[in-house]
């Protein structure tokens, strides 16, 4: 357990330390095909396996990318399929790409 966690655990209680499970399948309830799901994650935190994992269960197409220089071009042709076909895609380090996050927006 992270030191905020503990942290977090100490001050707040156990409840507030433990990221629920069924949390994604309540965000994904409230998405729609228009509106993304966006993690504002802490340095360590990886929910990507999460999320395949429930794409999996519910039989979602999902593909993925960790953008960087040159994923753009992927990034794209993946949410234009998405769009096409219903399929979700998960990208990963945006951080690492800020000048292409208004792209992004156009493209959602």
């Amino acid at each position: 357990m992270s030191a905020i966690q503990q942290y977090i655990k100490l001050e707040l209680g156990e409840y507030y330390s433990i990221s629920p499970v069924s949390a994604l399948q309540k965000m994904v309830a409230a998405a729609d095909n228009i509106t993304p799901i966006i993690f504002v994650l802490s340095q360590g935190v990886d929910p990507s396996w999460q999320v395949l994992k429930f794409a999996e269960k519910k039989d979602i197409p999902i593909s993925s990318t960790s953008l960087g220089q040159g994923q753009q071009e992927i990034a794209t042709r993946m949410i234009k399929e998405g769009k096409r076909a219903g399929n979700w895609v998960l990208l990963q380090n945006c951080h690492l790409f800020k000048s292409w996050m208004g792209k992004l927006a156009a493209l959602c």
